[in-house]
């Protein structure tokens, strides 16, 4: 009986603490300074790192040991050069002509911004993605691997220093 009690606790994984997380807009004078894009965004991060086995995701500022402020998002254009567009015109049956103009290049696409902060510690995300459908999910992806990546990689030592 008690070596069937002690091979139970010598085979039952050693289970590692979860890292807390709280996500949130910026703060401007005691209020939440947000939007509609923020709130989304932070919902989409939100549910891709529920996901994770080491991460729980707390409503308690207080109770966190890793705050995720979405800071900002937004879509970009930026001009990327000129082209030439030549349009062919046909004035009658016989009489055509043709005209060639140039006009500027753009490019589009989709960003997020999030700061994560321990203690002291604060690093900032950057995600970006292409301005099509599924855009913004992309970004949160990236800020939710991102967030998974530095937690992996700390999780000792946030769980060593976390908040007595």
């Amino acid at each position: 009986m008690i070596s069937s009690l002690l091979m139970l606790i010598l085979l039952t994984p050693v289970q590692t603490p979860k890292i807390s997380i709280h996500l949130t807009a910026p703060m401007k004078d005691g209020f939440v300074d947000t939007n509609k894009g923020i709130q989304d965004s932070i919902k989409d991060v939100r549910k891709r790192l529920a996901k994770d086995k080491h991460i729980i995701i707390v409503d308690d500022r207080s109770r966190a040991d890793i705050v995720l402020t979405i800071v900002g998002r937004g879509i970009h254009y930026e001009k990327t050069g000129r082209t030439e567009v030549t349009t062919n015109f046909y004035d009658s049956e016989t009489s055509t002509r043709t005209e060639t103009t140039t006009q500027d290049t753009y490019s589009s696409g989709m960003w997020v911004t999030a700061v994560m902060q321990f203690g002291n510690f604060q690093k900032q995300i950057q995600a970006g993605s292409g301005n099509e459908p599924g855009g913004w999910s992309q970004c949160a992806t990236q800020i939710a691997d991102d967030v998974k990546s530095w937690v992996a990689a700390n999780a000792t030592r946030v769980i060593r220093m976390r908040k007595k």
